[in-house]
């Protein structure tokens, strides 16, 4: 109930509560998400005849006779990045970079999604619309997700209980923007694609998953709500 437009202890006490909640079970998803992930793309791996992990994209285990288990993955790691943006928006301190950081985390979700949904095409096979929007998204998300990590640090550097994450996201950033430009100009003959293109999945999920775990275990103080 409010009294003279604020809220009572009463209330202040259980919306904590729930933002408190809210941010803890986010956090075990978004630490479980990126291992569900790895489990599913490497049984995929297994079940893929004729793979080669060296050279194929991940994004060709979706073809194979168990290609929706792939899809699926894909699927999953959209839903924990939608997630994880929403994390940090209500964990970290607001700023106008804040915004545009967790928007482009949004926006890698959704790329992540199209990824899943649409089937990309075969690497000597022609072009088609559904390989193209597969094509499209899959870039979306590589240019979107190096961006958006930089633009996280100035934040995470504001908040003591974040402070010690900002160099490490800079450094994944970064990291990001190099296997970003290998992926988006290397041809798909090239004898190490598939190589690269995991080495910049493995990037991102294990930043996923360290970041959801920080906030999880914040989660346990009231405090990690001030900024929210």
């Amino acid at each position: 109930m409010r009294r003279g437009g604020h809220f009572t202890t009463g209330e202040t006490a259980s919306s904590l509560t729930a933002v408190l909640g809210d941010v803890r079970v986010s956090g075990v998803a978004g630490v479980i998400g990126p291992a569900l992930f790895s489990v599913m793309s490497f049984v995929s791996e297994q079940l893929y005849e004729g793979g080669d992990a060296l050279r194929a994209s991940v994004s060709t285990l979706v073809l194979g006779r168990y290609g929706w288990l792939q899809a699926a993955a894909f699927v999953v790691i959209a839903i924990v990045m939608l997630i994880l943006s929403r994390l940090l928006y209500i964990s970290l301190p607001k700023g106008q970079r804040l915004r545009l950081a967790t928007r482009l985390l949004v926006l890698v979700g959704l790329g992540f999604l199209f990824v899943g949904i649409f089937k990309t095409d075969l690497a000597a096979g022609p072009v088609t619309p559904q390989g193209l929007a597969h094509l499209s998204a899959g870039g979306t998300s590589a240019i979107a997700f190096p961006i958006a990590c930089l633009l996280l640090v100035s934040s995470l550097r504001q908040d003591r209980r974040w402070r010690g994450l900002a160099t490490y996201t800079l450094v994944t950033g970064c990291l990001g923007i190099i296997l970003g430009i290998a992926q988006l100009t290397v041809p798909q003959t090239f004898d190490l694609f598939g190589l690269q293109e995991r080495l910049m999945g493995v990037n991102g999920l294990i930043w996923m998953g360290v970041m959801s775990a920080k906030a999880a275990v914040l989660s346990a103080s009231p405090r990690v709500a001030a900024a929210s």
